[in-house]
């Protein structure tokens, strides 16, 4: 082997180790969140949903003003948030991929409080929102003092669907998932399998019942509008109620 292919690939070669030992060694983000880990504490409000949604665009408007385009990400990514009301609070932008759902619990339970982003355009948006706040409300790792909010972005749009809507809807697909999962008891309780009650057996489920032992807001708006009592108003007003 002549001295410049040598050199050549010794040049390859420790480029490969840099980066194999730098991704931890052949893992990845997705593999150590859903393990479980966490790369930062929780000590804010944390934002879930489907992909799609406009969650990322919402975490990027709330803590730097901007609206980049943006990517699916397999990691959280944590930053502050300055307050019109010169409080700040921590935002966590948790990645919306099914495979990181369970990891999803691990983040919320030491959060002041977890906003669900949801698209209220498309149907099945709407469903898969509501099977992700099912899971939120069914899990012991929420504290029942934990406030929620389902924020239906891009209310703007002429086919979304009004908040009150989506709360109907999601009422309807939470009230057949209890159904078939077997969470329906007295509420508020925990079985053995570290699930939580909901609802009342005979009872349709629903938000404004007192049974219900939590209380989940909805509210709309638009990530994107220049309106801005059309904007993320409802939503910096959950912020600052967390602060």
């Amino acid at each position: 082997m002549d001295p410049a292919t040598l050199v050549a690939f010794i040049i390859v070669a420790l480029t490969a180790i840099f980066f194999f030992v730098r991704s931890g060694g052949g893992g990845n983000d997705a593999e150590s969140i859903a393990a479980g880990t966490t790369r930062q504490k929780v000590d804010g409000v944390v934002l879930v949903g489907c992909s799609g949604s406009g969650k990322t665009t919402i975490f990027h408007k709330i803590c730097s003003g901007t609206v980049p385009v943006t990517v699916p990400s397999m990691a959280p990514a944590y930053q502050g948030a300055s307050l019109p009301s010169g409080k700040s609070i921590q935002v966590v932008d948790f990645p919306g991929h099914e495979r990181l759902r369970q990891s999803m619990l691990s983040h919320v339970k030491t959060a002041r409080g977890v906003v669900i982003i949801v698209d209220p355009t498309s149907a099945k948006a709407i469903k898969m929102a509501a099977q992700l706040l099912f899971n939120l409300l069914a899990s012991s790792e929420l504290s029942a003092s934990t406030p929620l909010m389902v924020f239906c972005n891009k209310g703007d749009a002429a086919e979304a669907k009004s908040s009150d809507r989506v709360k109907m809807l999601a009422a309807r697909e939470i009230d057949a998932m209890r159904k078939t999962s077997g969470t329906i008891s007295e509420a508020g309780t925990e079985d053995d399998r570290g699930i939580t009650a909901l609802g009342v057996e005979g009872r349709p489920f629903s938000f404004d019942s007192e049974d219900e032992g939590r209380a989940v807001t909805f509210a709309s708006g638009s990530a994107t509008s220049t309106d801005k009592a059309g904007g993320l108003c409802a939503l910096v007003d959950f912020l600052e109620s967390r602060a």
